[in-house]
C-alpha cells in the first residue's frame, strides 16, 4: 500500500467515535496514562479518572429522566478525547441536547463545556476542518446556529 492509502486508513480508524447508551458503566482513555469510568446514579454523572497512581472522583447533575448516550470524542480539538452525554428532548422529540464534558489534561479532570450561545448544545455538531462545534439555540422563538471556534 503507498504511504497516502496507509495514513488515510490511519485517520479514519483513528477518528472513529465510540457511542453507546449509558445504563451500565462505560470506560475510554482519554490520554495516555488515564483511564475514566463514566457511570450514572439516579440524577448524578459519576466520572472517575485515574492517571497512574492518582485518582479524581467527580460529579455532574444531570436534570432528566431521558434515555442518556455518552460519546467519545476530542471536542476542543486538543489531541485529548472528551465526552459527551446527549438525550433527546422531552417535548416533542425533535432535537437532542447534548453536555459536552473537556478533559483537562494538566489537572486531569473534566470541565463542563457551556455553550457560547443558549443554555444548552442543541444538535452539536463537530466541524473538524474550522474546528468548531455548531449548535442550534433560540432567540425570539427562531432557531439560529451558534459557531464554537478552538483555533
Amino acid at each position: 500500500m503507498n504511504k497516502y492509502l496507509i495514513t488515510c486508513l490511519f485517520l479514519l480508524i483513528s477518528s472513529l467515535v465510540f457511542s453507546a447508551e449509558l445504563t451500565n458503566p462505560i470506560s475510554f482513555s482519554p490520554s495516555k496514562n488515564a483511564f475514566v469510568v463514566v457511570n450514572k446514579k439516579n440524577d448524578t454523572l459519576l466520572v472517575t479518572t485515574t492517571f497512574n497512581d492518582t485518582e479524581v472522583l467527580q460529579s455532574f447533575p444531570i436534570e432528566n429522566e431521558a434515555a442518556l448516550d455518552l460519546q467519545v470524542k476530542d471536542y476542543n480539538f486538543d489531541g485529548y478525547k472528551d465526552f459527551s452525554i446527549s438525550y433527546t428532548d422531552l417535548g416533542m422529540g425533535t432535537y437532542k441536547i447534548y453536555n459536552v464534558y473537556i478533559f483537562d489534561y494538566k489537572n486531569k479532570k473534566f470541565e463542563q463545556l457551556t455553550p457560547k450561545c443558549g443554555d444548552e448544545f442543541i444538535n452539536l455538531k463537530i466541524i473538524l476542518k474550522k474546528k468548531q462545534l455548531w449548535s442550534t439555540y433560540y432567540s425570539n422563538f427562531e432557531p439560529k446556529t451558534c459557531k464554537m471556534n478552538f483555533r
